[in-house]
């Protein structure tokens, strides 16, 4: 063999591992750059289209767990105080990592912050079936519902980062369209996974959504240099005291029910801690060089009163939400699949008419729009107040409807009326503090109409029972018709009862959207951009 053939022999057999292996390694190593180090052009739909996914996959599993919670029980054999702390810890600590994710979003970047705690939260909800012991149970479940709590905040930033202003009024509408989604389906949806696939679909539902999530993000969004200046700027312990005292808070709030409130030590250590520990975060923000979320962001109109609207929001909006499948349950002793079939009215409703919606707020005035809205939902709680026993599901269809409208035009609106009227210096502190209004305020309002609803029942029965008198002949027609048993007299005064106090809390959800209505007459204009309709085109 000549010495040229030698030569070229010996060629290729030393550029092997730099060319022939390379090659094999190529797809490996631009998945690598892709995947590790985040070398992928921006792709601004992918971006949006993984932050509308995680507040749904986040608004689903936190309602679909919250529902099915009596089954879990079961399955985990937990008591019913367990079962309660455990749904209480799922919720709470969402607010532990939620206020600081803006921060951290700008100073390690969405990629970062996104497709990790994606990766994470299919992890751990992957793991959540197979748990044994209540100690590991509470793990996974608090560790999700920290990973849960991340998505939420870096919604709106991502959108308005990523979209041309054009299309921000469309993004907003489906974020907002995910409470309606989740709140009037999820009771059907959740039956579907208890009765018919299993109780690990509600947790491995999750996993495939975290990493369709973490897939979008990977090729969508571009990694970012760490933001050294802010990291060291930034005032950790501030940060550390906002979250815990809003998580003491919500704790305080979501037990207050089953505890009685402040007859109970650890609701009093839960809020009065919760609360003493917000005072110091407030009082040291107007010392520290590097506020967190100074209180002047919140002194302006338009910041504060649309928070203050959403929290009046959430309670008129429980009148379909929460009092419909409630009434069905306890009055008609119906299961969440029957009662949540007429909720379906509400969902589909406010899918048709969102883009009904965005067509009119391009067009008027977004506190219009809010004030439409919440007439809307204070007729569907009017027509609330004539419930009788004899309701049944498609009695509620006028309450349902009128509600669907008036979901639909209400919190896309509120949502225009807080982002136009925010200024973005001071954007960081207002998602802060939006997270109280977001998380705290809906919690409120359900421990609120749960109390109500009990001790209206208590109330009414002690009022209607001097009346129950076998002499009297709607008394002694009543006895005949349960065979002449006192006990069956008492369960219809019991039911009644609760009728009344279903009548009450639609009347309460009414005045609650009333006080809601006159905020909307204090919010000022806002000033021209991309969301209000002398400036959607700019």
């Amino acid at each position: 063999m000549s010495a040229a053939a030698n030569l070229g022999r010996n060629a290729v057999a030393h550029a092997e591992p730099e060319t022939v292996l390379g090659a094999k390694l190529g797809i490996g190593s631009r998945l690598g750059r892709v995947l590790i180090r985040g070398e992928v052009t921006n792709k601004p739909w992918f971006a949006v289209a993984a932050v509308l996914l995680a507040t749904l996959m986040t608004s689903f599993h936190t309602r679909y767990f919250s529902l099915a919670l009596g089954d879990l029980r079961a399955v985990w054999g937990l008591s019913y105080d367990e079962g309660a702390e455990l749904n209480t810890i799922a919720n709470a600590l969402q607010l532990l990592a939620a206020p600081v994710i803006p921060l951290a979003v700008v100073t390690f970047g969405a990629r970062r912050v996104l497709m990790y705690n994606a990766l994470l939260l299919a992890f751990t909800t992957f793991l959540t079936p197979f748990a044994t012991g209540h100690l590991a149970l509470f793990l996974l479940n608090g560790a999700t519902a920290i990973l849960l709590g991340c998505f939420v905040p870096a919604t709106l930033a991502t959108i308005f980062r990523n979209l041309p202003p054009a299309y921000w009024l469309m993004a907003l509408s489906l974020y907002t369209v995910r409470l309606t989604l989740t709140l009037h389906s999820g009771a059907t949806l959740e039956s579907l996974y208890i009765d018919r696939i299993g109780w690990q679909g509600i947790f491995w539902q999750t996993t495939a959504s975290a990493l369709l999530v973490a897939m979008l993000v990977g090729v969508g969004i571009p990694q970012e240099p760490i933001n050294e200046e802010i990291w060291d700027r930034s005032d950790k312990g501030a940060v550390a005291m906002f979250c815990v005292a809003l998580t003491m808070v919500f704790a305080g709030i979501d037990e207050g029910n089953r505890l009685d409130w402040f007859e109970s030590g650890e609701i009093v250590a839960l809020v009065g801690g919760g609360l003493l520990l917000f005072v110091c975060f407030l009082v040291w923000q107007f010392f520290t060089d590097q506020p967190f979320a100074h209180p002047r962001v919140m002194m302006r109109r338009g910041a504060v009163l649309p928070m203050l609207i959403g929290v009046f929001f959430g309670f008129a909006n429980l009148a379909t939400a929460y009092l419909v499948p409630s009434f069905l349950g306890t009055i008609q002793h119906q299961k969440s699949t029957q009662s949540g079939d007429i909720l379906w009215v509400v969902t589909l409703a406010q899918i048709i008419l969102v883009p009904v919606s965005i067509y009119v707020i391009r067009r008027v005035d977004a506190r219009i729009t809010v004030a439409f809205g919440l007439v809307a939902m204070m007729v569907s709680c009017w027509l609330g107040t004539f419930i009788t026993h004899d309701w049944v599901g498609r009695d509620f269809l006028p309450v349902t409807l009128a509600m669907a409208v008036g979901s639909a035009f209400t919190f896309t609106s509120m949502m225009v009326l807080a982002v136009a009227n925010s200024k973005p210096t001071d954007m960081l502190g207002v998602l802060a503090y939006a997270q109280i209004a977001r998380v705290l305020g809906p919690t409120f309002a359900t421990s609120v109409v749960t109390t109500l609803i009990r001790k209206r029942e208590a109330i009414h029965s002690a009022l209607l029972t001097p009346y129950v008198d076998p002499g009297r002949p709607v008394v002694a027609a009543a006895l005949n018709a349960v065979g002449g048993q006192m006990e069956g007299l008492r369960s219809i005064v019991q039911r009644e009862a609760y009728v009344l106090a279903y009548r009450d809390l639609y009347t309460f959800c009414f005045w609650m959207g009333a006080v809601a209505l006159l905020l909307v007459m204090l919010m000022p204009p806002a000033p021209p951009n991309a969301l209000t309709p002398t400036g959607h085109d700019i």
